[in-house]
């Protein structure tokens, strides 16, 4: 497959990577072993954003770096069996992936396309402030989507309603431009930077305010 494009931001950084059927025969063709990591899935869709999210890793952190997932379901970065010490956030969205990581606390990264679909869902991850806030906005409501679930994978609780537990202003997102702003979870406060990639709308939670 092409190189990952690389983002660095503050110290965290976030490779970016096309999925396509052409890119994935490719990484296989490489590295036969891949499809190890997808036996017993039958979507063709899940199966890509395996192997390519497998490959990619592979590239960053090399042919000893593996996929693991913590008991809260996060994705651990394993080095030749072992811990990285890494943290690490990965999403996929149609035709694309990303994954961020950097050494110490944890992240959380989401990636989407805008699509009706996420405005049929408003209602149910948005507060009724935020949903006027929004204005039937899809780059605004896609934008927000991806803030609260970078900031799920990002928290570790469970049981989270996206509505209620989870704070974006709405008002500090600016369609097509990368910005920077805050966020809340259960009260705390994150600094979330949103930007888009082609297409797509990328959020990442860059650290907890203190």
């Amino acid at each position: 497959m092409d190189l990952p494009d690389i983002i660095h931001i503050d110290d965290i950084e976030i490779a970016v990577a096309e999925i396509s059927d052409a890119t994935v025969a490719a990484c296989v063709a490489s590295h036969p072993t891949l499809l190890l990591a997808v036996e017993g899935i039958r979507s063709q869709r899940r199966r890509n954003e395996v192997i390519a999210t497998c490959a990619v890793v592979r590239h960053l952190f090399g042919n000893d770096a593996h996929l693991s997932h913590l008991p809260s379901g996060a994705p651990q970065l394993l080095v030749a069996g072992k811990d990285s010490g890494t943290a690490l956030s990965i999403s996929h969205c149609e035709g694309m992936v990303a994954v961020a990581w950097r050494k110490g606390s944890a992240i959380g990264i989401d990636i989407e396309t805008p699509s009706p679909r996420v405005m049929r869902v408003a209602p149910r991850f948005l507060s009724t402030e935020e949903f006027h806030a929004c204005h039937n906005d899809l780059y605004l409501t896609t934008a927000a989507w991806t803030v609260k679930e970078a900031l799920f994978k990002c928290i570790d609780e469970e049981g989270v309603d996206f509505a209620k537990d989870l704070q974006v202003d709405i008002r500090a997102i600016i369609p097509g431009k990368e910005c920077r702003y805050r966020a809340r979870a259960y009260g705390r406060e994150y600094v979330v930077a949103t930007m888009p990639i082609a297409d797509k709308i990328l959020s990442i939670i860059l650290k907890q305010s203190t």
